[in-house]
């Protein structure tokens, strides 16, 4: 197994921020409105806490991401950025995202499987199904929800 606390190789890095870590389906509120395929790209970074000394230990995230849905009629991309609580097997947290239909947000509950972590390392490289809804800011819609399939290294 790699060991997560030796440096990683740059084509590594590389395809981690270029290439999507999900991919899935949006599907829209308005039942006039067909589903559409959604690719999207997640980064996040954990947020020291004071009751550990290891960064790569927290539990909490600032979480951010893009996500390009092609066939949508407006504009294709999406972004958000929010925070996350990540567990060893599940994350949640809530996020501010802007889309074509202006601001709203977007709460996320992800389940993580394929867990590769050893019970000595603090990285938790992951595969995971995650389910995002867009809520209008007054909380008075539901506009879509988005199910993703991706990977993970936090």
């Amino acid at each position: 197994m790699y060991d997560l606390d030796s440096p990683v190789p740059a084509p590594v890095v590389i395809l981690g921020l270029f290439a999507p870590s999900e991919i899935g389906v949006v599907f829209p509120h308005d039942s006039q409105q067909t589903v559409e395929l959604a690719l999207g790209w997640s980064w996040q970074v954990p947020i020291p806490t004071i009751s550990s000394n290891d960064l790569l230990a927290s539990r909490h995230h600032l979480a951010g991401g893009v996500d390009y849905v092609p066939a949508d009629a407006g504009p294709h991309l999406r972004g958000r950025v929010g925070y996350r609580y990540d567990r060893r097997h599940s994350f949640a947290g809530p996020a501010v995202e802007h889309a074509g239909n202006g601001l709203g947000w977007s709460p996320e509950v992800g389940v993580k499987f394929f867990n590769f972590r050893a019970a000595t390392q603090t990285a938790s490289p992951s595969l995971h199904v995650l389910v995002r809804a867009d809520v209008a800011t007054g909380l008075d819609s539901l506009r879509d929800v988005v199910v993703l399939f991706g990977w993970s290294v936090f």
